[in-house]
């Protein structure tokens, strides 16, 4: 009884696929995520490590002032901080202000072994800091 050989293409092309489409689902991170137009700013990035979780790196203050103050004008800007849990693990954040008073918060967690690993992306209609740290309220998923 002679058997067809079409499955069997159709298994390798699928094989070829899902690691393609895993690189692709892989590069969508708050480090890596839409880019911003030439016209628009950025604030920079830092990073926090539990050795200084309580004073952050000494040019913190300033790169969240440049957000909260593209947040109030409406300025399109970004910022990226990286920040541990307790265990060390990178947690990382991407804040796009993309209007007066609207600022987009993706949140990567996918290097925290301990957590569930996940990519989201909230809406935020309040921006301030709180104890040296950017908190995010009125925010709805996206």
């Amino acid at each position: 009884v002679g058997r067809s050989r079409r499955p069997n293409r159709m298994r390798r092309h699928v094989l070829v696929l899902v690691p393609l489409l895993a690189l692709v689902a892989c590069g969508d991170t708050p480090r890596e995520n839409t880019m911003l137009d030439a016209d628009d700013g950025t604030c920079g990035a830092y990073v926090v490590t539990n050795a200084d979780a309580g004073d952050g790196p000494p040019d913190r203050v300033e790169k969240q002032q440049c957000l909260l103050d593209a947040f109030a004008a409406g300025d399109r800007t970004q910022l990226d901080v990286e920040l541990p849990t307790d265990e060390g693990d990178p947690v990382y954040f991407r804040y796009t202000v993309v209007g007066r008073r609207v600022v987009e918060v993706r949140t990567d967690t996918t290097e925290d072994p301990l957590g569930t690993p996940a990519i989201t992306t909230e809406r935020c209609t309040v921006l301030s800091v709180v104890d040296g740290y950017l908190t995010a309220g009125g925010c709805t998923a996206v």
